[in-house]
C-alpha cells in the first residue's frame, strides 16, 4: 500500500522544500503560516501535524524530518504511532539535546527577542552552504520569519 509522504523542514528553512513533494507543511510562524504569540512546544507541533492530517484525511503517512523537523516527527511517531508507516530523519538526532545545547537553543532563542531573527540568519547561513548566493538567498528567508516562530512564541 502506498502512503502519502509528509516532509518536516528545519523550523527556519521551510521555504525551501520541493512544491512537488506530497506535503510540506509549515511550522506557526514560518512561511505564510499564522504566527503565535504564546509559547508551543514540540508536542503541540505534533498536535497540529495531526490537525493538518485530520483536514486532509490521510490517516496514514511516512514522515521525513529535517533538523527541528525532526524532532517534531519523533514527537509525532510517539504520540500517534498508528498513523505511521515510515520515519526519516534528515539532520536530525533520536535522543534528546545536551543540556549544553539546550541552554544554547535558549540563548539564542533570548537573542532573536532582543535583536530579531538576523541573528539566527547570521549563525546559520554558512552552516548551510559555502557558496555565497545560496548564502543570501537563505539569509533572505530566514531574516522574513517572524521573532516569535523563530522562538517558539
Amino acid at each position: 500500500m502506498d502512503f502519502p509522504w509528509i516532509i518536516l523542514a528545519g523550523i527556519k528553512l521551510h521555504p525551501f522544500w520541493n512544491p512537488s513533494l506530497d506535503h510540506h507543511p509549515g511550522f506557526a510562524g514560518f512561511g505564510q503560516s499564522f504566527s503565535l504569540e504564546t509559547p508551543y512546544t514540540v508536542s503541540d507541533m505534533a498536535d497540529d501535524l495531526a490537525g493538518l492530517l485530520d483536514s486532509l484525511e490521510i490517516e496514514k503517512t511516512v514522515i521525513a524530518g529535517h533538523s527541528m523537523g525532526g524532532y517534531v516527527a519523533l514527537a509525532f511517531a510517539k504520540k500517534y504511532p498508528q498513523r505511521v508507516s515510515g520515519l526519516g530523519l534528515i539532520s536530525s538526532q533520536a535522543v534528546a539535546d545536551a543540556p549544553d545545547r539546550k541552554e544554547g537553543r535558549y540563548k539564542t532563542a533570548a537573542e532573536v527577542a532582543e535583536k530579531g531573527t538576523v541573528v539566527v540568519a547570521g549563525a546559520m547561513t554558512p552552516k548551510l552552504s559555502a557558496d555565497v548566493n545560496v548564502q543570501s538567498i537563505v539569509r533572505a528567508v530566514i531574516e522574513k520569519q517572524t521573532n516569535s516562530g523563530v522562538i517558539g512564541g
